[in-house]
């Protein structure tokens, strides 16, 4: 709250747009306090020269008007008015405008009560009442101030003062904005100086924090600013894209070669300059630093304003820097946390040792920064007393140093895992302070495929794969490319799905497993794939394969050149073959059942989800109907409660005949389902 004093009194006046006659020129002006004195017999404003020709018929003046010595204490009014001068010489005078002031008695002005209140006001003295720290007839207020029941949007905050003659100042407000509740996470900042060039438009803030606050710990860049006095304004920008009201500091601008000589500190209260309590810096031109600890004895419990200035070496000093801290009873307990706060309560905890005078101290134990990537952090630590009232944190910078690993040995091996014969990568090296590795295609950091120091790969032409170590504080590092050439001739590559082990998401039961054949997770069921006459449709060839729960199934024709169709069978599905016969020779056939119900001979195929299509399943005794002559052999399996077992009546592969295998087999014997082939 500012003082009013009677002997002294400057008002910053912004006089707007005083409309006059057309086009004439505003050249003169005037003020006065209370009573007007009559037009042109006021107190002259000067105002800025204006060049012959110019229009202007409205003006802008920011001026310092002195308020008389010996003004009585109370409300006062003080009037301006601008003119014009006519071409015979006389002057046209616009009406004047007014603002109301106080000026306060010379002694016995010390402020005994305070109160705010937002947007109306509901009369002197019964606003909210602030708790007012300071002497004679200034004041300063820090805390916070309830918004409680505001409807979110700007409101205006209006803070008065009385003093102890009981007369109340004129209130100072300033613009608040409440943000709708929910979704109001901080995504950007900025900042400008002195004028506004728009939302958004300012200079961006890197930011750290989360949800509805966020901190910023850093320079701000003051290059072209002249010197004096200065305003920054900073603003920040919610995940709604609605921007806040901004806050402004004063800042002040030296001339070069200022170098700092002293500094000094204060609570609450500001002594005068040069009184407070010395600070011993390390100083380099203007600038310093200042590590150390500031003592707080004698401070009550409950929080206190810190405030630090400095001084040149021509004695003038700069405007104080302030922080809030909090003088709590003795810790009993203390955590850390780092860069993002977990809530109170949920960081680290710290075991502290209590020193038997209302302090305790942290004297063991390692603050592990596990996980941390490497690069800038900022460690927060904060206490709790008796009572389980937390402090303020206090912050830390700190650099993450990460031994980065280097590049691996990449070897490859032709060999066969759960019967799929393939190439396996194993990457040999040391992670240093990365956590594994991590392979991909495509690209370094394209395609993740797997993680850890081998893996298998089934590639159908000449493939490059990529490994790096990743994880810990390990980041974005180079790659270890691997060229892989596969062995594919006279191969047959085949993708299908069998409706009754189909699970969703392109992916079958793995039956094997589950019926207690094999251990791979990775294999549904053997197959046998047939390569027929053309003309004839008859059996020329077949190989046992196996399918995999992706789909695929792989095996060779050597000798076999030519055109064939190309037909599955399977112990419990549908015979079933190609659309169409397909050309067989030392170079890889690829083809895809599942894409199409068209993809088999007759479209005899189901669509199990959307644009995937799987063969019939419930040919059970393989006559190529599914019928009424099947179910027997379904019936007896399941009265006997067969599990784990190689069974083909176990129709939706799960590892138990029961009534959940029913219904596959029912829907598709009432539909009358018969393989179709040449």
């Amino acid at each position: 709250m500012k003082n009013i004093n009677q002997y002294k009194w400057l008002l910053s006046l912004l006089l707007l747009c005083f409309f006059m006659q057309a086009q004439g020129q505003l050249n003169v002006g005037e003020y006065f306090f209370d009573t007007d004195p009559g037009v042109g017999n006021a107190t002259p404003i000067i105002t800025q020269t204006v060049s012959a020709g110019a229009l202007y018929d409205s003006v802008i003046s920011s001026s310092s008007i002195q308020v008389p010595i010996g003004m009585s204490p109370g409300v006062h009014t003080l009037y301006v008015r601008y003119g014009d001068h006519t071409n015979s010489g006389g002057i046209n005078w616009s009406n004047y405008e007014a603002r109301k002031f106080t000026v306060a008695p010379v002694s016995g002005n010390a402020f005994v009560q305070a109160e705010y209140f937002f947007d109306a006001d509901p009369g002197l003295g019964n606003g909210t009442s602030i708790a007012l720290t300071g002497n004679t007839d200034s004041s300063s207020f820090a805390g916070n101030v309830s918004t409680v029941g505001l409807l979110p949007g700007y409101h205006t905050l209006h803070v008065r003062a009385k003093n102890v003659q009981g007369l109340w100042s004129n209130y100072e407000t300033r613009k608040i904005k409440i943000n709708v509740s929910g979704g109001s996470s901080i995504v950007e900042a900025e900042y400008f100086y002195d004028n506004d060039p728009g939302v958004g438009n300012a200079t961006s803030i890197a930011l750290s924090g989360n949800t509805d606050s966020s901190e910023f710990a850093g320079n701000v860049n003051t290059v072209g600013l002249s010197l004096g006095t200065h305003q920054l304004c900073i603003r920040a920008k919610n995940a709604s894209g609605e921007w806040s009201v901004y806050e402004t500091r004063k800042i002040k601008i030296l001339s070069n070669g200022n170098a700092l000589d002293m500094a000094e500190y204060f609570y609450d209260i500001d002594p005068g300059v040069g009184n407070g309590n010395s600070l011993t810096i390390v100083h380099s031109g203007d600038s310093s630093t200042f590590s150390g600890n500031i003592p707080t004895t004698g401070l009550t419990a409950g929080t206190h304003q810190l405030f630090v200035r400095a001084r040149d070496i021509s004695g003038q000093w700069s405007l104080y820097e302030n922080r809030k801290i909090k003088i709590e009873d003795e810790a009993i307990m203390a955590e850390y946390f780092f860069d993002t706060d977990p809530g109170v309560g949920q960081g680290t905890s710290i075991a502290l040792t209590s020193l038997g005078n209302g302090e305790s101290e942290f004297t063991g134990g390692i603050i592990t920064s596990a996980g941390l990537s490497y690069g800038p952090h900022l460690i927060y630590i904060r206490t709790r007393n008796q009572l389980g009232q937390w402090g303020m944190y206090d912050s830390l910078g700190i650099f993450i140093n990460c031994k980065v690993p280097g590049l691996p040995v990449v070897t490859q091996t032709v060999t066969t895992q759960c019967g799929i014969e393939g190439i396996q990568l194993t990457a040999t090296g040391n992670l240093n302070d990365a956590a594994y590795w991590n392979w991909y295609s495509g690209g370094c950091g394209t395609n993740l495929i797997d993680t850890g120091m081998s893996i298998f790969v089934t590639p159908l032409e000449a493939s490059t794969y990529y490994v790096r170590g990743e994880g810990g504080c390990v980041d974005n590092l180079a790659c270890e490319p691997i060229a892989v050439v596969s062995n594919t001739a006279n191969m047959v590559a085949l993708k299908l799905f069998l409706q009754g082990y189909y699970i969703g998401d392109q992916t079958m039961q793995p039956v094997l497993l589950n019926q207690g054949v094999a251990s791979c997770l990775g294999n549904t069921d053997t197959v046998e794939v047939q390569l027929r006459d053309p003309l004839t449709y008859a059996l020329v060839t077949s190989q046992k394969a196996i399918l995999q729960t992706n789909g695929n199934v792989r095996c060779r024709f050597t000798g076999y050149n030519g055109n064939y169709y190309v037909a599955i069978a399977h112990r419990n599905t549908l015979h079933s073959c190609s659309a169409a016969p397909l050309s067989i020779g030392s170079n890889v056939m690829e083809y895809d059942f599942s894409t199409a119900a068209s993809q088999v001979y007759g479209d005899n195929q189901v669509e199990v989800e959307p644009n995937v299509f799987a063969m019939y399943t419930g040919d059970l005794n393989q006559d190529e109907f599914i019928d009424a002559f099947d179910f027997p052999l379904f019936d007896a399996d399941a009265y006997l409660s067969i599990s784990s077992e190689y069974v083909y009546t176990d129709m939706n592969g799960d590892g138990f005949v029961d009534a959940f295998d029913f219904p596959i087999y029912d829907v598709n014997s009432s539909n009358g389902i018969t393989s179709l082939h040449p």
